[in-house]
């Protein structure tokens, strides 16, 4: 052997050198290539030793060399090529400096698979790394002229489209193909409604996934629409591969839905509610939650009835949800309907269900089921008829007049058993909240007329 020969053998690991050494002692064309490029070789593999990224430690003829990865990856390629019968013509388009082993191994593949060297040279070029030499090969491989792969490649770019362009090539078709596979059956207005043309590269990964995982060009017709985003498309794709039937996957394969609201839709089916239970939340105008809310209700076993009473857009999901509980709580339909109304906000809606839950009677709760009390103006009055004051007491105050605060310092004064007279003074809507709490605090101390009208302090003290 030669001096450039032992120069190439010399940077080879352990394991790749007695496999060179055993190729080149029976293939005449191998070692007349290393022995005629091998400075080339060298200055290659020079090139690789300063881009590597990672080292491996061998040990040969005892002692210790640090190998890097990717010159033994380059050496093994062009093994591989010479393995498989190619010619020292082919051999020499590896050998541009730059070229690793990735993209050596798409060079060896295109003659492998029948390539002319005329298509090889288009893509063996060091401006191209392995993806894109990959996309190319497989365009000639697939029957594309030169022109058409140029074109292909553009439509790829620098964009995620070129993965998954390479997927479909490698699933066995190019992407015009599959784009009239898929539009089979569909009227002109629906190509144009659909936009194949026009999906980026996540979009086409869950076209590919489809087509990986047997989905027909029938289901992935479902979702093969640039409207939905590759999420949406996602949600779809499961749908059908976890079971779901094509008329169901329909209800929610529908650009007007987002992404959670499909999943509403679709865990409905996947729950196995009927076409009339999920038919009662596939509305476009709920919201996500809103859409919940009735399916919480199904899948908690209330009735297509019970769930009527709110499944409606007048009402936001936290109401849905105030008469929901009431529904799940086992409140009669009757008390539910007292407060399942859309003037009542869901704070509203809270305080009314928890006075039927207290156990008070309808008769007490309808005192303040009104919807010109505010939630915190029917607390007080819900406070005073649990805390034990009468009907009667409570009326005292339960009045628009006066505020949550006021209401508060009235029920106070009854509970401390305040004469009529003190109550009296303090239940008048003319008198500020502030006089009302100094009087609560000091009403040992002053006379009955300690306030005026105006709600100013007397000077007349005991």
């Amino acid at each position: 052997m030669n001096k450039e020969l032992n120069m190439v053998l010399g940077l080879m690991s352990g394991e790749e050198y007695v496999k060179w050494y055993s190729l080149l002692k029976t293939n005449r064309k191998a070692l007349n290539f290393i022995k005629t490029f091998a400075s080339t070789i060298c200055e290659c593999l020079e090139k690789l030793k300063f881009v590597d990224d990672e080292e491996h430690e061998v040990e040969f003829n005892h002692d210790t060399t640090i190998i890097p990865r990717k010159q033994q990856a380059y050496l093994g390629q062009l093994r591989f090529g010479f393995e498989n019968g190619l010619c020292e013509k082919q051999m020499e388009k590896c050998l541009y400096i730059g070229c690793n082993a990735e993209e050596i191994h798409e060079i060896i593949l295109g003659f492998l698979n029948g390539l002319t060297e005329e298509h090889v040279n288009v893509y063996a070029k060091p401006y191209f790394d392995e993806s894109d030499m990959k996309l190319i090969r497989l365009t000639f491989e697939r029957g594309m002229s030169v022109e058409e792969s140029a074109a292909y490649f553009k439509r790829a770019g620098n964009s995620s489209a070129k993965y998954a362009l390479i997927a479909i090539l490698e699933y066995g078709i190019t992407e015009k193909e599959l784009f009239s596979k898929l539009q089979e059956g569909l009227t002109q207005e629906q190509i144009e409604q659909y936009k194949m043309e026009e999906m980026n590269g996540a979009q086409l990964d869950e076209i590919v996934a489809g087509l990986e995982n047997g989905l027909t060009y029938e289901q992935i017709r479902l979702y093969a629409n640039s409207a939905f985003t590759s999420e949406e498309m996602s949600e779809i794709r499961e749908g059908i591969e976890g079971g779901l039937t094509v008329e169901e996957v329909r209800v929610y394969a529908n650009p007007k839905y987002n992404i959670v609201q499909m999943q509403a839709i679709r865990r409905g089916f996947d729950s196995d509610l009927s076409f009339e239970q999920v038919g009662m939340y596939v509305n476009e105008d709920f919201t996500y939650e809103q859409m919940n809310e009735v399916l919480q209700g199904f899948l908690n076993n209330l009735t297509t009835e019970e769930v009527g009473i709110y499944a409606k857009n007048h009402f936001d999901w936290e109401q849905m949800q105030q008469i929901r509980i009431g529904l799940e709580g086992n409140l009669p339909v009757s008390k539910v309907n007292i407060y399942a109304k859309p003037c009542f906000n869901a704070e509203q809606m809270k305080k009314i269900r928890i006075g039927f839950i207290q156990g008070l009677a309808e008769s007490k709760v309808r005192i303040y089921a009104d919807k010109k009390f505010s939630p915190h103006e029917m607390e007080e009055i819900h406070r005073g008829l649990v805390g034990g004051l009468t009907a009667e007491q409570v009326a005292k105050y339960a009045n628009t007049v006066f505020c949550a605060a006021q209401m508060r310092e009235i029920r106070l004064s009854l509970r401390a058993n305040l004469t009529e007279e003190q109550i009296a003074m303090i239940a008048n809507e003319k008198i500020t909240y502030q006089n009302r709490e100094i009087y609560h605090q000091h009403r040992n101390y002053f006379q009955p007329d300690i306030f005026r009208i105006s709600g100013k302090q007397s000077n007349n003290k005991v």
